[in-house]
């Protein structure tokens, strides 16, 4: 299994880069992986392993504003949503198992 981070500048960077998606998170509220996944897919070798960091990264962010926000949530709504984001999860992981990193890459790019 190669390392996560080819280098310390590789490190310093992707650090730069979650946080501005931090930023962009606590500001707007959503787009931390949207942002931090493009940049960072060009920067770490191993795609898969960005995104399961990026999913560590930002699991206690989520969960705590997931608790913060429970009663105000329509769970009506949530039920309905719970399809397509079950289908884009498996679909999403599905890609990521290809293993084909230049495609996906290419993907985010024109994006």
């Amino acid at each position: 299994m190669p390392e996560l981070f080819p280098s310390t500048a590789a490190f310093a960077l992707c650090a730069a880069i979650m946080v501005g998606a931090q930023f962009i998170y606590a500001t707007v509220g959503f787009g931390a992986g949207m942002f931090a996944v493009a940049l960072l897919a060009f920067v770490l070798p191993d795609l898969a392993g960005t995104v399961a960091v990026l999913m560590l990264l930002t699991f206690v962010t989520e969960i705590t504003v997931l608790w913060r926000a429970w009663r105000h949530a329509e769970l009506g709504l949530l039920i309905v949503l719970l399809l397509p984001i079950t289908l884009g999860l498996v679909a999403g992981t599905y890609v990521l198992l290809l293993g084909e990193v230049h495609l996906l890459k290419r993907g985010l790019g024109l994006v």
